[in-house]
C-alpha cells in the first residue's frame, strides 16, 4: 500500500504544482485560461496528467523493496495507470490519440502523406502526427516503470549497503533522476522528429523511433525485475 500512496501523493503534488505555476504566472496556456472555466482545466488535464502519472509511477515502482511479489505489484500499478490514461484519452476531447490512429489505419484521414508548406489544425498529416506522439505517451508508464525496475534490480544485485534504509534512499534518488530525465529526452527527440516529418518530408514512422530504444530497455528491465532474487541485499556492518 505504501507504493500506491507514493503514486497518489506524487501525482497530486505534481499536477497541483503545474496548475499553480500557470495560475501564478498569469499564462492562459491551459486551453483558454482560468476565468471560471472548469472545462478549460478538464481539456488541459491530459497534457498534464499523462507525463505526470508516468513519472510518478516509475518513481513509485522503482522504490519498491525487492521482495517476493514486487514485480507483480509493479505490473498491477502499471496496468491501473495505463487503463486510466486510455480512458482519459478516449473521454477528453483534447486528446483522442487512439481513435485518430485507428482512423488513419482505416483510411478515413485521407492523404496523410501530403507535404505542404503550412498545416492547419485539422490537416490529416498533422492530426496523425500528434496522435502518434500522444500514443507514445500512453506507453510511457510501461516504459518508465520497466526501466526503473531494471535499474532497481541491478542496484539490488550489484551494490551493497550498510543498511536497508540506505538501499531505499539510493533507489529513491535514482528513480527521481532517471524517470523524468528519460521522458524529457524521448519527448525532445520525438518533437525533433515531428518537425522533420512535417516540414522535411521524412516518413511518418520516424516519430515513433525515439521510443524504440526506451521500449527495449523497458523489456530488459521488466525481465530483470522478474528474475531478481526476492531478498534484501547484504548488509555491511562496520568492523
Amino acid at each position: 500500500m505504501r507504493a500506491w500512496r507514493h503514486l497518489l501523493l506524487l501525482t497530486v503534488l505534481s499536477v497541483g504544482a503545474v496548475f499553480l505555476i500557470d495560475l501564478l504566472s498569469g499564462a492562459p496556456t491551459r486551453a483558454g485560461g482560468w476565468s471560471g472555466a472548469p472545462g478549460a482545466a478538464l481539456r488541459a488535464l491530459p497534457d498534464v496528467l499523462v507525463p505526470t502519472l508516468a513519472v510518478a509511477l516509475a518513481i513509485a515502482v522503482g522504490t519498491l523493496p525487492p521482495t517476493a511479489g514486487h514485480t507483480r505489484r509493479a505490473a498491477l500499478m502499471t496496468a491501473v495507470v495505463l487503463l486510466l490514461l486510455v480512458c482519459l484519452d478516449l473521454a477528453v476531447p483534447a486528446s483522442h490519440a487512439l481513435p485518430t490512429i485507428v482512423s488513419a489505419f482505416a483510411g478515413s484521414l485521407g492523404n496523410t502523406g501530403e507535404i505542404v508548406t503550412a498545416y492547419g489544425a485539422e490537416h490529416p498529416r498533422r492530426l496523425l502526427l500528434e496522435a502518434l506522439q500522444r500514443g507514445g505517451l500512453l506507453l510511457a508508464p510501461v516504459v518508465l516503470a520497466g526501466i526503473s525496475l531494471g535499474v532497481a534490480a541491478w542496484i539490488h544485485s550489484r551494490v551493497m549497503f550498510r543498511s536497508p534504509r540506505d538501499g531505499t534512499v539510493a533507489r529513491w534518488i535514482v528513480s527521481w533522476v532517471l524517470a523524468p530525465g528519460i521522458l524529457a529526452f524521448v519527448l525532445n527527440w520525438s518533437q525533433s522528429a515531428a518537425t522533420d516529418v512535417l516540414f522535411r518530408g521524412v516518413p511518418m514512422w520516424h516519430v515513433v523511433v525515439p521510443w524504440t530504444p526506451a521500449i527495449a530497455l523497458a523489456m530488459v528491465g521488466w525481465r530483470a525485475a522478474a528474475c531478481s532474487t526476492p531478498s534484501e541485499p547484504p548488509v555491511v556492518t562496520p568492523d
